[in-house]
């Protein structure tokens, strides 16, 4: 019993020295390429479609409009004269006026989701400076 308790406590520290001083038998390791945090794109944040632009515009479109139905009402009721388009309520102006706005706001919001720069911009532009250019025409020929 002392043979082996002599084994134990003089052989036992060698073994545990002799297996940290082996090499270790190389493993396999997978190939792991590190990109640098400046070549790896991070996904887009999505695009906010109501932002400063998009707002501003749906404003001015619906100012004019506001604009060009309130002169072209005042136009035709005091001073006689006529709508070139044929409607000369206010009821009818505003619906057919807003359902047109209403239509192309719609296009402009999917063209701005679908991350077209420019397009989401001209249909509503064009609307305003029209609209706006009606209500300055009835002030320039003197049916306001």
């Amino acid at each position: 019993m002392k043979a082996v308790l002599w084994i134990l406590i003089v052989c036992l520290p060698w073994s545990a020295f002799a297996q940290d001083s082996a090499p270790e038998t190389p493993r396999p390791q997978s190939l792991v390429i590190q990109v640098p945090p400046s070549l790896n794109p991070e996904p887009p944040q999505p695009q906010r479609v109501w932002d400063k632009k998009f707002i501003f515009l749906n404003v001015a479109l619906g100012a004019s409009i506001v604009f060009d139905n309130e002169v072209t009402a005042r136009g035709v009721t005091h001073h006689k004269c006529v709508e070139a388009h044929g409607s000369s309520s206010r009821e009818s102006l505003y619906a057919k006026n807003f359902g047109y706005a209403a239509a192309f706001t719609g296009v402009a919001y999917l063209l701005k989701r679908k991350h077209v720069h420019f397009a989401p911009f001209v249909p509503g532009s064009i609307i305003t400076f029209k609209h706006l250019h009606g209500g300055i025409q009835w002030f320039t020929e003197g049916c306001f």
